[in-house]
């Protein structure tokens, strides 16, 4: 006994209704649903989760109207078929809004990032340098000094100080004696030329305590620098590489166009943002809008319709019917020689 089959499920039913071209335009409709949804929920969601589900719920809503207005145009009903078209104005703003939110907010906060980590890695290598140029400075006194006054890198000030008591001395006696003459005279230009052999020997050891400074500070810039990283963005680049072709096309120098301002930077990741956003906002509708125009028509199913299988239970059924026939046939045919034979015998 055979069984009756069992009827397809609601989503099985609805893929079925569509051809093949239009199943294919379906698939990729699906696809971009789920991501424009995504997109929207993430947006949403920078403000609370029931705004995320709201903007989610939109792009699912958008991406099937403009198929369901076509779908109400064709059965006749113009007035719903306009008044859903003219819904997916502002829900198609609304939805255009939340895409190119969620894009500037990704390309922008990305740029963002990406500049102030590379500031503090431009600090830190500028702090290396700067301490490298402070040192070369330092060191060229010092070695400009010790080349003028030779006897400097053996004295030190604190030996030279210790003869100042003796050499005043000196000068006061000789003036306590009768006035300050030649001898006084001669005491006195040796202790000032004492004293700018202490000076300069300060200068020595103010140099050289500078010197190990900047050393200090090259170490410690050196260990800050060698933890900050340079951090290369795609979206730096791609905004970059944008804006340089930007200024290609108007014409502008190499020299100019290989350097886009900030405006121009600005202006050309604005573009791109809003370029992707509407691109990825229309491929869910238009899919499915295209899907929705290759619905199977009766004579596509009367086509399209696979070819049953018979079961077994058929397959028997079928096989007693024809040898039932085949019988009854070989019985009217004997009946109806046998009818001959005899209008033979009476004739």
């Amino acid at each position: 006994m055979s069984h009756p089959a069992k009827p397809p499920g609601l989503i099985k039913r609805h893929w079925q209704s569509y051809n093949s071209f239009g199943q294919f335009f379906l698939a990729l409709a699906i696809i971009a649903i789920i991501v424009d949804a995504v997109i929207c929920f993430n947006y949403g969601f920078t403000q609370t989760f029931w705004h995320g589900a709201g903007f989610a719920l939109l792009a699912i809503v958008f991406a099937v109207l403009p198929d369901a207005a076509a779908q109400e145009w064709d059965k006749g009903g113009k007035a719903s078929a306009i008044t859903l078209g003219i819904v997916c104005i502002p829900l198609g703003i609304v939805a255009y809004q939340s895409h190119l939110g969620y894009s500037a907010g990704v390309r922008v906060g990305d740029i963002q990032r990406t500049t102030v980590q590379n500031v503090k890695y431009d600090d830190a290598r500028g702090n290396v340098e700067e301490a490298r140029k402070t040192l070369a400075l330092f060191e060229g006194r010092l070695a400009s000094l010790e080349k003028q006054h030779g006897w400097a890198a053996s004295a030190t000030a604190d030996s030279m100080r210790a003869r100042l008591p003796a050499l005043e001395l000196a000068i006061s006696q000789e003036a306590a004696r009768g006035g300050c003459k030649q001898r006084c005279l001669d005491r006195t230009r040796e202790r000032d030329e004492l004293v700018e052999r202490i000076k300069t020997l300060e200068a020595k050891t103010d140099y050289t305590e500078k010197i190990e400074a900047a050393k200090r500070v090259i170490a410690s810039a050196r260990e800050k620098a060698a933890g900050t990283k340079h951090v290369e963005s795609a979206v730096v680049n791609q905004t970059n590489v944008a804006a340089q072709l930007w200024l290609t096309f108007q014409g502008r120098e190499a020299a100019d166009a290989i350097n886009p301002d900030s405006v121009t930077q600005t202006f050309v990741n604005t573009g791109i943002a809003g370029a992707n956003s509407l691109a990825f906002m229309l491929m869910a509708p238009v899919c499915w809008f295209v899907a929705g125009r290759n619905r199977r028509r009766k004579s596509d199913d009367e086509h399209d319709a696979p070819i049953a299988q018979p079961t077994t239970s058929v397959a028997r059924e079928t096989v007693n019917a024809t040898a039932t026939v085949a019988k009854t046939e070989h019985m009217r045919l004997g009946d109806i020689a046998a009818l001959r034979a005899n209008m033979r015998a009476t004739a």
